[in-house]
């Protein structure tokens, strides 16, 4: 470009020529669409650069650093172009490339083009002289504007300070990267000898002596969707594909989850659309599984745009993804699906360099920037995925469909092997189902029709990949195959790490390996990590439980880490509760699991675990889930030569307990007559065990009517309770209660209320302060007692403290809620008559 001549002008035109250089580069790559030298009518102006944007015009401006930075007076010359090139469209923008700083206006300068709030700007921003004096400045530049006319026009100027020998090496290396081998004059020279030159990609591949690709143009019979073909039987996303249908261009969308869980479908559903919605757009299917076959499938793209000629692909592949990338770049419209790409990274490497279309990646890895719009991709919705598996079976009914499409987790790969086994074996869906409960192994080694992969291998590498970054990750899995697949509480893996095998117990010990661990498993989709609680396809424990050699190992590990978090006095510590809500699915997966015959565990732990449920679920009030937990602890010890015979009573008693509040006094007794058997054969101090059986044969009796007897039992079972530790404590309540309503039934209510109150009076003493479900026992039946004697007040108010309680503790629904409810009411009902 012509520059006046002399030493000072030969800095400035290197200076000033590299900058042009740099962003003739950006129009070669496809980063802007046209570079326009020293343009006519802009007094100043290096160059106007086109983007998709709108235009930017250019200055760059070099000094000697010894007179230290810019003034406003030197500046004003340059602000005056500036505003001129800006007034003639709201698309442009300027930039200002000096070798030193700019002060108070270039702090302003920024300032403006981040504020939120321009009537406010002098207020908030300018607040000292030398601000004070740059804002002066600015407004000299555009006079008679507004407070928000000049931070508007202030904020599309943006200033750059470059050092003259970085920007040389930045120009440099960028050329070889382009053009290996080529000098940086070869941009130079040429564009010295263009004043008002209007340069494309092509004119510069020319400059440099560099194939330019040229695009095929109008519709001359090229297919430009190269897809794999639509999935007629597509079903089940239209959620995600409404969250994505809006992609504007140059965005980038990853659609992430676990493997098989039908990334590939969304993302080739969406290009089919796009394809139809833009005719002539290039549509191109990559995949980006290894480097590799990603550079193979632009490689195939680009010979099948023609961008590298008559003389064929280079051998240099680094030199033909250039010209693959430099040809998308220079087009506005078209979309790459970039399937089963490992990461960021690997995508970086191949796809960063293009600046326009739209792309859409399908990953098993979850963590990407915030510049890609993230969809993670659940299983199918229960209703399309039952609808899928019948189409694809050819038959089945709706319940059995159902079924089978939630034993496989709802996952699209998994209902597809199913549908093509069965169509092909000429089966049933129940057997499918009986087929898969034998043998998983055995159904998923063999892929469906049209699909390289199976459920096992698709998980092969993720899991591979997991332990090679933290090998821990392994031995997560290994334990998490056991518990219920949503809702892991982490403090149940961490609670007892002495439980646990020596590997894992060390990293939970150390808190930050089993964090690395966990973040593994996440970034790969194999687990779901978000407020401490872990998610796990149940598919995914499957795999991992059928491909342990130790199997054994980990079902204790997981049985006794349930079994060790589970609280121990259920019944008597509501804060534990809430704890016992989160672990119940998990027992009861694992209790299921076993009970299936799929596992062996220990005794001790096993009926501990078993029988820990069932407290919880009578304190829930589903006594006959309580019962079939009672009496699976029972049979855990009955089965086995090894059980405490004292564990053993309790489980029976306990089952005696849950049929009682089922009204079921035959099986009570039963069980009290069987608990009392085994317990003969305890040893050592008997007071817990026979204060138990007691306390459950005096409820027998005297729902019986036999009163006296039952009297007789509460009072024995009261002894043992005081004998077992010296002190009253609830145990002493709940028994001293309980011959209180013996007397009540026994229409003794003066004797009944002294017993009820001495009850209350030790609730009163715990810790809790008597506000508990077992205290509110008491109050109950001492409402009913002073009911009985005719003091209704006192009566009412007793019971709206026993209805608070329970409500708060139980819930609403509680049996125990509802009948103290129904009991105020029918006393109000009394008192009004």
């Amino acid at each position: 470009m012509p520059l006046p001549g002399g030493a000072a002008a030969k800095a400035g035109i290197s200076f000033e020529a590299m900058w042009t250089a740099l962003q003739m580069l950006e129009v070669l790559e496809g980063r802007a669409l046209s570079i326009h030298l020293e343009p006519p009518g802009v007094p100043g102006a290096e160059f106007v650069l086109r983007t998709e944007r709108g235009e930017e015009l250019h200055q760059v401006k070099l000094r000697g650093e010894s007179r230290g930075q810019w003034s406003p007076s030197e500046l004003l010359p340059i602000f005056s172009d500036f505003a001129s090139f800006l007034s003639q469209s709201a698309d442009r923008s300027c930039e200002l490339i000096t070798t030193s700083p700019l002060g108070a206006v270039g702090e302003l300068l920024v300032r403006t083009s981040e504020t939120h709030a321009p009537e406010d700007f002098v207020r908030d921003f300018v607040t000292t002289p030398d601000l004070r004096k740059a804002w002066t400045f600015l407004e000299r530049v555009w006079p008679g504007l507004p407070v928000e006319g000049v931070v508007a026009n202030a904020g599309r100027i943006r200033h750059r300070m470059i050092d003259p020998l970085s920007l040389a090496e930045m120009a440099k290396l960028r050329l070889r990267s382009v053009a290996p081998g080529r000098e940086i004059g070869a941009l130079i020279e040429p564009m010295l000898a263009r004043s008002h030159a209007l340069l494309t990609g092509s004119d510069i591949a020319g400059f440099l002596g560099i194939p330019f690709p040229t695009m095929p143009q109008g519709d001359n019979g090229l297919d430009r969707t190269v897809l794999p073909p639509a999935n007629v039987r597509f079903t089940g996303r239209e959620a995600e594909l409404d969250a994505l249908a809006s992609i504007p261009e140059s965005g980038r969308v990853v659609v992430h989850g676990l493997g098989g869980i039908g990334k590939t479908q969304v993302a080739v559903t969406l290009a089919h659309r796009f394809a139809s919605a833009s005719p002539g757009a290039w549509v191109v299917f990559v995949d980006a599984g290894s480097e590799a076959s990603a550079t193979r499938g632009l490689i195939d793209a680009g010979e099948r745009m023609g961008v590298f000629g008559a003389g064929g692909v280079p051998q240099d592949r680094s030199a033909a993804l250039r010209l693959v990338r430099r040809a998308f770049n220079g087009m506005r419209d078209w979309m790459f699906v970039v399937d089963d790409c490992p990461g960021p990274e690997e995508f970086a490497s191949l796809f960063g360099e293009f600046s326009r279309g739209r792309i859409i990646v399908t990953s098993r890895c979850s963590e990407w920037s915030p510049d890609f719009v993230a969809i993670a991709l659940p299983p199918l919705p229960a209703l399309a995925s039952r609808e899928l598996l019948t189409a694809l079976a050819g038959r089945g009914e709706a319940e059995a469909a159902s079924g089978l499409a939630d034993a496989l987790g709802h996952l699209p790969l998994a209902i597809v092997q199913a549908g093509a086994y069965i169509r092909r074996c000429g089966i049933d869906l129940p057997d499918y189902l009986d087929r898969f409960k034998a043998s998983a192994r055995t159904l998923f080694g063999r892929p469906p029709l049209d699909y390289k992969e199976t459920v096992f291998t698709t998980w092969r590498m993720s899991f591979a990949a997991a332990v090679e970054e933290t090998p821990v990750a392994g031995d997560v899995l290994n334990l998490l195959a056991y518990f219920n697949g949503e809702g892991i509480p982490r403090w149940a893996i961490e609670q007892t790490p002495e439980r646990l095998p020596a590997n894992l117990a060390e990293a939970v010990r150390d808190r930050f390996s089993l964090d690395c661990a966990l973040a593994a498993l996440s970034r790969l989709s194999l687990v779901a990590v978000e407020a401490n609680v872990i998610s796990i396809h149940r598919l995914v424990q499957l795999v991992v439980r059928e491909g342990q050699e130790d199997r054994a190992e980990w079902a204790e590990a997981a049985m006794q880490a349930l079994s060790g978090a589970f609280p121990f006095d259920v019944l008597y510590d509501p804060a534990a509760w809430p704890k016992c809500e989160q672990l119940r699915p998990h027992a009861q997966a694992l209790l299921t699991l076993s009970k299936e015959g799929q596992l062996r565990l220990s005794v001790e732990h096993h009926a501990r675990l078993a029988n820990q449920l069932g407290n919880y679920l009578y304190f829930r009030g589903d006594y006959q889930a309580a019962a079939d937990h009672y009496r699976r602890a029972y049979d855990i010890d009955r089965g086995s030569n090894d059980a405490d015979p004292k564990e053993m009573a309790i489980h029976a008693n306990n089952v005696g307990n849950a049929k009682l509040r089922l009204d079921d006094l035959a099986g009570a007794g039963e069980w009290c007559r069987r608990a009392l058997e085994i317990a003969a054969l305890a040893e050592g101090s008997q007071h817990e065990l026979r204060g138990l059986i007691h306390s459950t044969l005096g409820e027998i009796f005297r729902l019986e009517g036999r009163l006296e007897e039952g009297l007789v039992e509460f009072r024995a079972a009261t002894r043992h309770a005081l004998a077992e530790d010296g002190r009253r404590n609830r145990k002493v309540a709940i028994r001293i209660g309980n011959a209180g309503r013996t007397l009540l039934q026994m229409g003794r209510p003066r004797q009944a209320l002294a017993k009820l109150r001495l009850a209350l009076a030790i609730d009163l003493r715990q810790p809790d302060g008597g506000d508990h479900p077992n205290a509110a026992v008491r109050m109950r039946n001492i409402a009913s007692a002073l009911a009985e004697l005719g003091r209704h007040a006192e009566a009412l108010c007793v019971l709206e403290r026993c209805i608070d309680i329970r409500a708060r503790h139980l819930g609403d629904e509680h049996p125990l809620t509802v009948e103290a409810k129904a009991a105020h009411m029918a006393l109000l009902e009394t008192n009004e008559g």
